[in-house]
């Protein structure tokens, strides 16, 4: 039976945005202290995170859109899944909060760019972060784990501080590198005009 081309286009998107659906149900439970079923929407999740990106790979229906809605949901569901942890780990409100200024960083800059861009340190940080997100559910069955879950909260606050840093460094530069080629284009396009009326 052939998929019908609207089917394959949709899908993936819809594999996407059921981690957007699932994060306020996540954050509930979480503070209901229903961890066992927050683990198994999390698990269910992540295999999202897996199918969506395979599926528009094999099907070729990649695009700019869906891209976009990837990176917010998996933003939006490492939030949901620490704010739904912070009912017996109060330390990760530190990395919600620093999570949320990187996120408003990020799209304060694309709002005036109209770019979005990954720098290393970000990448670095995202791995650290939902590193932390695992060692916490282990935690919360294993509380002989708090050193190693100490340690990659701190380390996870440390490239959260960096990669905001960064991010904040590399579009100054980006916004300074636009507006003096605006200036050679225009010194350019004035002494073209200046030799041409003589």
């Amino acid at each position: 039976m052939k998929i019908p081309y609207k089917f394959k286009k949709v899908f993936p998107n819809v594999l996407t945005g059921f981690r957007l659906g699932i994060a306020p149900i996540i954050i509930i439970l979480g503070l209901m202290g229903k961890v066992n079923i927050v683990l198994l929407l999390t698990i269910l999740s992540c295999l999202t995170d897996l199918f969506d990106g395979y599926f528009a790979r094999k099907w070729d229906v990649s695009s700019q859109f869906g891209a976009k809605l990837d990176a917010i949901s998996d933003k939006v569901f490492a939030i949901s899944l620490l704010i739904s942890l912070t009912k017996n780990i109060k330390s990760l409100w530190i990395l919600i909060t620093l999570e949320v200024s990187i996120a408003l960083i990020n799209l304060y800059f694309y709002s005036k760019t109209h770019k979005s861009e990954t720098l290393l340190i970000g990448k670095m940080k995202t791995t650290s972060l939902f590193i932390c997100i695992v060692i916490s559910f282990f935690y919360l069955f294993f509380h002989k784990l708090h050193f190693l879950l100490n340690g990659f909260i701190y380390m996870t606050l440390n490239l959260q501080i960096l990669a905001g840093s960064s991010y904040i460094i590399h579009f100054i530069k980006k916004a300074k590198e636009k507006e003096e080629n605006t200036l050679e284009n225009v010194k350019a396009h004035k002494q073209i005009m200046e030799e041409e009326t003589v």
